[in-house]
């Protein structure tokens, strides 16, 4: 089973963890977003900046975040949500570009990868 993290820690970056989430989804990626402007608000539509460590929202200890393939993206969005009270948005590769998950967010995180694959030509 896939979970993160799985070498994080509560001194770990948010960037850590996006690096974790990409070597297992490459044509995927997230990213955070602070619904409540608590780290940085001069960030862009409260996007956390990837060097902010982790801890300065989640729980001691870090919760597992369950990221294997047969999840859906709605489902990985709303554990992160709930275990690390921060929004994520999932991406999916589209050739030079990264496209939103939102329509599709039923589909698990496995086929998002796959599609983002074939989409973009790579692999």
């Amino acid at each position: 089973m896939r979970y993160l993290p799985a070498h994080i820690t509560d001194e770990s970056s948010f960037q850590k963890i996006q690096q974790e989430f990409s070597l297992l989804y490459p044509f995927l990626k997230i990213a955070f977003i602070d619904p409540f402007h608590r780290i940085k608000p001069s960030l862009k539509v409260g996007q956390v900046s990837s060097g902010e460590e982790i801890r300065i929202a989640a729980p001691n200890p870090l919760p597992a975040i369950n990221m294997e393939g047969s999840h859906t993206v709605a489902q990985l969005v709303n554990e992160i949500r709930d275990q690390l009270g921060f929004s994520v948005i999932v991406q999916r590769r589209l050739g030079n570009l990264w496209i939103g998950t939102s329509l599709t967010s039923d589909w698990t995180l496995e086929r998002q990868n796959r599609e983002g694959e074939h989409i973009t030509g790579i692999g």
